[in-house]
């Protein structure tokens, strides 16, 4: 019985899981950040990636593989 308790944020798991949406990247930071709120700050084209800004400080694009990463 238990096993049918599942967060939701399990089931996406790991970054490069998450759908390759917008609202998809934002709930995964949220969930991931106890629920606190994140936005979009500000999207740039950089590198021929799409770079989001997002409000946590962080940067992520979409890799060739259809997959969220980070941006270092």
């Amino acid at each position: 019985m238990s096993q049918a308790f599942v967060k939701e944020s399990d089931e996406n798991g790991l970054l490069h899981h998450v759908t390759p949406t917008i609202p998809a990247l934002v709930n995964y930071i949220k969930a991931e950040n106890n629920g606190n709120p994140v936005f979009v700050k500000k999207i740039n084209n950089e590198d021929g990636r799409e770079l989001i800004y997002m409000s946590n400080g962080f940067i992520y694009f979409i890799n060739p593989d259809n997959q969220w990463e980070m941006y270092l």
